[in-house]
């Protein structure tokens, strides 16, 4: 059976998406190592709650995590999602995984 361009284009679908979900999984995994040594060498006890908070109220209003309201929760000086970072609210979204991750190691 000869392949026609609908079966090419189905292939072609399948490569993006598996190619989008290795991405993203990337991504969220450097942001939750990210998260992780923030906590562990940046944080203190503090920021580590306001990032909790800021998780909980964003499940609870159905929103998702955003890289600028992180950065706004934290408030910190340095960037906490890198510039080049493509998918930055998935990286957020590792990032505070990553960093409630220590917090519930000390709780």
């Amino acid at each position: 059976m000869q392949e026609g361009p609908h079966d090419e284009l189905v292939c072609h679908s399948i490569v993006i998406t598996l190619s989008k979900q290795e991405f993203e999984s990337d991504e969220r995994r450097a942001g939750q190592l990210a998260g992780e040594r923030w906590a562990k060498e940046d944080a203190e006890f503090q920021d580590l709650l306001a990032v909790e908070k800021y998780r909980d109220v964003t499940t609870e209003s159905e929103n998702e995590i955003s890289a600028l309201d992180l950065q706004a929760v934290v408030d910190a000086d340095d960037t906490i999602v890198p510039d080049d970072t493509l998918m930055a609210d998935i990286f957020a979204e590792g990032f505070v995984e990553g960093a409630l991750s220590v917090l519930s190691e000390v709780e």
